[in-house]
């Protein structure tokens, strides 16, 4: 089938933490039979001429993605035929499928949407294990569109394949797979030729085609603790708890072949994927497991909807994948303590200290001291003068200030005369505190022409910094020589604040 995405504004239709669907077209349980043996006898010809329609439904027919204000947002899909496809032909009957067509049929006289054609069968005879075989009133009639039957194979093993998945919209609408089904109404003997009508409603006779799959967008961002963080994918493994995703469906015989889908230097964080659901897979959990190139994992698991999973539909979200493991900044100069949670604390035996902290980091508290001791015990064995370079730090910490006075902030230290260098953006949280920097002295220089501290802290007038020496009003005192400082914005309702130190005559 033809398949054109459409874009519209749906972002009120994406998932939230469980896989919801978008309304759709309901599907009817898939067929599946005995397998019927091949006949070595041929029967006599028979013919028809019948138009055909894609299943509109409640409104949304499947593998279009319809598009249009928003770019980006997408709520539904729709099928439409093509001609060259291959629909093949089979009779049931006594819920046994007895008998198959010796060829397809393929779509004619398709209309411009493609949401039309007929379907014309000229000296088509069936092949059964019946002898003697004669289509007859009453019997079913089941055509599948988008089947796959290899060269010189029986047309009862056909399948479809779903082993394509790659994670891109072109592969995803390439599995257009779709059923229709009708009954016998009329046979006559003397010409051959064949009338239908629904299933359940007889008089209508057109055949009518649904979806027998799913597609699912979903968006994938990536966080590393509470940070969003844009790392280079290496792979992404799409999986299910216990069967996997459906590879491949061979509906005349009840056989399922299913893996995981895995998709190697994706080009985009919106996956694609379409797959099939039965009753032993439909309340799977679909996880998500990427691996970046520096190997960190990342993992999501989406829950089935309430009812599981179904066919005909669009799956459309966002799975939000977590790295494991904690978020430790990645540090130089200093050795790491292991003292209760939430805190790590960093010594460095020589004075003055030189360290670097960049990365990101997640509840890290930052003290100096001359012992294996968090701060609080060290006496007066703690270090007085030193240098913390922040390097497009991203640090966050719930820490509350449980070691008294000097537990306030990101960086603490007691009578510590502080040169920070900042190198880039640099963004430091503390919402449980009143201030991100607690030092006696702090001075703030840069690497290059400029960079960014910004400190989001609790107290609302504090500026996020505690100094001798810093003034909110006035921050000719907090720059280091040769370099400006200034608070570009203060966002009172967040009580954030930035600063922007620019090295003077660069």
């Amino acid at each position: 089938m033809k398949k054109n995405f459409i874009y519209s504004l749906a972002a009120a239709l994406m998932m939230g933490s469980a896989a919801l669907g978008i309304s759709s077209c309901s599907n009817d349980e898939l067929p599946v039979g005995n397998e019927a043996q091949i006949a070595k006898e041929v029967a006599k010809t028979y013919s028809f001429s019948i138009p055909a329609t894609m299943d509109d439904g409640a409104g949304t027919r499947v593998f279009t993605i319809t598009v249009g204000e928003n770019e980006g947002d997408e709520d539904e899909i729709s099928s439409a035929f093509e001609e060259g496809v291959a629909v093949w032909v089979f009779i049931k009957r006594s819920d046994e499928f007895i008998a198959y067509g010796n060829s397809p049929l393929t779509p004619e006289n398709v209309s411009d949407d493609g949401s039309s054609c007929t379907l014309e069968a000229n000296g088509l005879t069936f092949i059964s294990d019946v002898s003697g075989f004669t289509p007859a009133v009453g019997d079913e009639v089941y055509l599948y569109y988008g089947m796959t039957v290899d060269t010189n194979s029986n047309p009862l093993e056909g399948y479809f394949d779903f082993s394509m998945n790659d994670g891109s919209k072109a592969k995803a609408q390439s599995m257009d797979y779709n059923l229709a089904k009708m009954v016998i109404t009329d046979v006559d003997d003397e010409t051959g030729e064949l009338t239908f009508g629904q299933i359940g409603n007889e008089t209508n006779t057109t055949f009518s085609f649904t979806n027998i799959n799913s597609i699912f967008r979903q968006r994938l961002t990536f966080k590393k603790g509470s940070f969003i963080v844009k790392p280079t994918i290496s792979s992404i493994e799409i999986n299910t708890e216990h069967y996997g995703v459906m590879m491949r469906y061979t509906p005349l015989n009840e056989s399922y072949n299913s893996s995981s889908i895995t998709i190697t230097d994706p080009e985009s964080t919106d996956i694609y994927f379409s797959t099939l659901f039965e009753d032993f897979n439909k309340n799977e959990a679909i996880t998500f497991t990427a691996t970046d190139t520096d190997g960190n994992t990342y993992t999501c698991t989406k829950n089935a909807p309430e009812g599981g999973f179904k066919n005909n539909m669009y799956y459309y979200g966002e799975a939000i994948l977590v790295q494991e493991g904690e978020v430790v900044p990645t540090v130089e100069g200093a050795s790491i303590l292991n003292p209760d949670a939430p805190a790590v604390f960093y010594t460095e035996e020589a004075e003055p200290f030189n360290i670097t902290i960049s990365g990101y980091s997640e509840d890290y508290v930052f003290y100096w001291g001359v012992t294996d001791e968090p701060w609080g015990r060290f006496g007066d064995d703690y270090l007085t003068e030193g240098t913390i370079t922040l390097d497009n730090l991203q640090a966050t910490s719930s820490f509350n200030g449980e070691f008294g006075y000097l537990g306030d902030g990101f960086i603490v230290g007691r009578d510590l005369s502080l040169n920070l260098i900042l190198k880039g953006d640099n963004v430091i949280t503390c919402k449980n505190t009143n201030v991100g920097i607690l030092v006696d002295y702090l001075y703030l220089s840069c690497d290059g022409d400029s960079a960014t501290l910004t400190i989001t802290a609790n107290g609302e007038t504090e500026g996020g910094i505690y100094s001798s020496n810093f003034d909110l009003s006035d921050l000719s005192a907090l720059a280091a020589t040769g370099y400006t400082v200034d608070c570009s914005a203060h966002l009172t309702q967040e009580n954030t604040w930035i600063y922007t130190v620019t090295k003077n005559n660069p």
